[in-house]
């Protein structure tokens, strides 16, 4: 029912001869929070379970060992394939056997030639299937697509996960049809590309991705990126520069506490635990995770007087004209899985950002040595990278760059340049209970030392920012 939509006016329809399976994971109707699954039944089944609940930071797989297993049961019967489509963890598990046939696993390999990928995502990096993210580019013709209207993942973790791809084995089709495969229309370019990738996978040709601006803004990146060692921390006192945000927590996040407060009064749940396959969990403690952002966005340099005391911590202020809102408005946000403040999205930002980091750079005493160390706060982390890329532009290496809870899209033109920081070290902080989306703009910026990690509270932040730089 669901690819019918997507399908249903493709030239190649007819040559399509299509063998289903499903997860062996059986689940009751209203398992995914309400009954929109019900056309779809009387079955349910999933491949895992999402564990504690959907976009955690550690979220864990549950069942992909028990999917495996029953499906290379199926593959061996009924395989090999022309090509396999996944939708959601649909697709992320045909990621993941993709992963294990290409790392040398006999009972998968061969099993299809190429993919097609509906929102589809990777693993976190500090989930336990983040030992399994994969090493090298897959070399497999894929089409990925998604919405970045999409209720059910922040848009972010659909973007990376092309990234696995190599750039030359893979079609970017951006739709606007939100959490569902895309209802494609002979009149739209997205019909037309990925029927030409069909036409190319029917005839056994090599496939060449269009130029489209879908897959032009990310030719030059991907992921893994090979890194160096981290290098000995420098000897004598060490500079810390704080970036708060300039704008504080403004009124955006001001409306959506309203909002949650209001549903609190009139006694709706803001919060479900989660039942391994019979209901999915939620983010403990909305409201007070949104207060530690309100918090986060209003802080200074003075969370680092308790732990920085061997530290020469300096703090950027910023003038009226310079508090710039670098974000789109409320009404743009395209999901409620995103805030205001996780978008930064005009292009002419970057090159305004550029020049306000030159003249705060040029109004702070830099040390002489090493560079001093960057901490950027929620809007605030837009301008730290800022300034370290210009700092690294001048010849000057920043000590390190801690990004707290920064915003998750950027301009493209400032990811057009992989490793644009060379071998800064950069760390991404996120609070604990967040649904925050993979930061991977930050990752491809670097071929240093890179790593995410989460914080309990501000104090629990400053903590961990200053015993990084110390080495500790």
């Amino acid at each position: 029912m669901q690819l019918n939509s997507t399908f249903k006016e493709i030239p190649q329809k007819k040559q399509l001869d299509w063998t289903i399976w499903t997860g062996p994971h059986a689940v009751p109707l209203g398992w995914n929070g309400d009954f929109s699954l019900k056309p779809f039944g009387p079955n349910f089944t999933v491949y895992f379970e999402r564990l504690p609940f959907a976009n955690c930071q550690w979220e864990t797989w549950e069942g992909l060992e028990k999917t495996l297993v029953e499906f290379k049961k199926f593959i061996k019967e009924n395989g090999p394939f022309d090509g396999a489509m996944g939708f959601d963890m649909g697709g992320e598990f045909l990621v993941h056997v993709a992963k294990m046939a290409t790392e040398g696993d006999p009972e998968l390999q061969g099993a299809f030639r190429f993919l097609i990928l509906f929102t589809t995502t990777a693993p976190k990096h500090l989930s336990p299937m983040g030992r399994e993210r994969i090493k090298a580019p897959l070399q497999i013709p894929s089409v990925c697509s998604w919405s970045n209207s999409d209720e059910n993942h922040p848009y972010m973790e659909y973007e990376e996960l092309p990234l696995f791809i190599h750039p030359d084995f893979r079609e970017v089709i951006v739709h606007k049809d939100g959490h569902k495969p895309p209802l494609l229309k002979k009149d739209q370019p997205e019909f037309w590309r990925l029927a030409r990738f069909l036409d190319a996978m029917e005839k056994g040709n090599v496939f060449t991705p269009t130029d489209h601006e879908d897959n032009g803004v990310r030719r030059s990146l991907w992921l893994p990126v090979q890194r160096g060692l981290a290098s000995e921390p420098p000897a004598g006192k060490r500079q810390l520069l704080v970036v708060p945000d300039p704008l504080g927590a403004g009124p955006d996040l001001h409306r959506v506490m309203d909002a949650l407060q209001a549903m609190q009064a009139k006694g709706e749940a803001l919060e479900f635990k989660g039942e391994p396959f019979v209901s999915s969990g939620s983010p403990p403690k909305p409201i007070q995770r949104l207060a530690l952002l309100m918090e986060l966005c209003q802080a200074s340099h003075e969370v680092f007087s308790k732990d920085g005391s061997d530290l020469d911590v300096q703090h950027v202020t910023f003038t009226e004209d310079q508090k710039i809102n670098w974000h789109c408005q409320a009404s743009e946000v395209p999901s409620r899985q995103l805030l205001s403040k996780d978008i930064v999205q005009d292009e002419e930002h970057d090159l305004r950002v550029r020049a306000l980091a030159t003249k705060l750079l040029e109004s702070i005493k830099v040390s002489g040595g090493p560079g001093p160390a960057l901490v950027g706060f929620a809007s605030g982390a837009f301008i730290a990278f800022a300034m370290a890329r210009e700092l690294v532009a001048t010849g000057v290496k920043p000590l390190g760059l801690w990004l707290v809870n920064p915003p998750l899209r950027l301009p493209w033109s400032m990811t057009a340049t992989p490793c644009c920081l060379k071998d800064c070290p950069v760390q991404v902080l996120v609070d604990q209970d967040s649904t925050y989306g993979p930061p991977w703009r930050y990752e491809v910026a670097t071929f240093g030392p890179f790593s995410t990690a989460v914080y309990v509270d501000l104090n629990d932040m400053a903590s961990k920012v200053v015993s990084a730089l110390r080495g500790s």
